[in-house]
């Protein structure tokens, strides 16, 4: 008979050759999980007859708290114990699956970015040849400013940059002054550039200046244009002309006012 010493429950005489096969063939961590589970199935197994035998064999009339509560509590404890076991035991495996799979996650991350600073098969041309501060930074102003718009020393960078610019000053828009470290022929173009649309823009102010003189010559030279002058400051000076030919009339009626005040005091 095996006798399991932590939880002091005997097992059948039966299964001892079963028993000593398995310590042979498994590990020692796995023999003990599986001589605990098989403990407790019996304890609880045992447990359970036990009950019903005190309720089949007593009348329930005669059912006492000293005849019902010890193989009840027995069975309890076994139950208890089992489902103890069982979920410990798989809160354990959970845990180490867990940690396993986010490790496996976290190391293929870590070596995807390694790979990509160290630029894949390019070795220690990548972006993080600079070092890890400058790869962020360039990352950052890249993601701000737009790619290889920080690079001066790249020649296709530039080029881009010089064909996208170009296309938009088509639109009557003046292109940005180029920056100092860019080429002599980019500095040269912006010139250009600026000059005609320069020479465009006065162009088109000599054409509306001449438009607006003709205009302006063909009004003076009509006769209308003279009569509804006159008309216009006749109506503006009306009022000054009538005052001027009866002055008399303002301190006539000045002094009837002062008059009739007088009087009514």
């Amino acid at each position: 008979m095996v006798l399991f010493a932590a939880a002091e429950i005997s097992l059948p005489a039966f299964l001892d050759p079963v028993l000593e096969m398995l310590s042979d063939r498994l590990p020692q961590p796995v023999f003990a999980l599986f001589i605990n589970v098989l403990a407790h199935g019996i304890a609880l197994f045992t447990a359970l007859l036990s009950f019903l035998g005190v309720l089949l064999r007593t009348n329930p009339f005669e059912w006492d708290a000293q005849t019902v509560l010890p193989p009840l509590i027995t069975l309890l404890s076994a139950y208890l114990a089992l489902i103890t076991l069982y979920r410990t035991t798989g809160w354990i495996f959970r845990t180490v699956l867990a940690f396993i799979k986010w490790g496996l996650i976290f190391t293929a991350l870590g070596v995807a970015g390694g790979w990509y600073i160290a630029g894949g098969a390019n070795g220690g041309n990548g972006i993080g040849s600079l070092g890890l501060a400058s790869s962020i930074g360039r990352f950052v102003l890249d993601s701000l400013n737009g790619p290889q718009e920080n690079v001066p020393n790249n020649q296709g960078s530039r080029t881009r940059t010089t064909s996208s610019r170009s296309s938009r000053t088509r639109g009557n828009q003046r292109a940005d002054r180029p920056k100092p470290w860019e080429s002599f022929d980019r500095h040269q173009q912006w010139r250009t550039q600026n000059a005609g649309q320069d020479q465009d823009g006065g162009d088109v102010q000599q054409v509306l200046g001449s438009m607006v003189d003709a205009a302006a010559k063909v009004v003076r030279e009509n006769d209308w244009w003279e009569a509804a002058k006159n008309t216009v400051e006749g109506i503006v000076n009306a009022p000054s002309d009538v005052n001027a030919e009866n002055p008399g009339r303002g301190n006539s009626r000045s002094t009837r006012s002062r008059t009739g005040r007088a009087t009514t005091r």
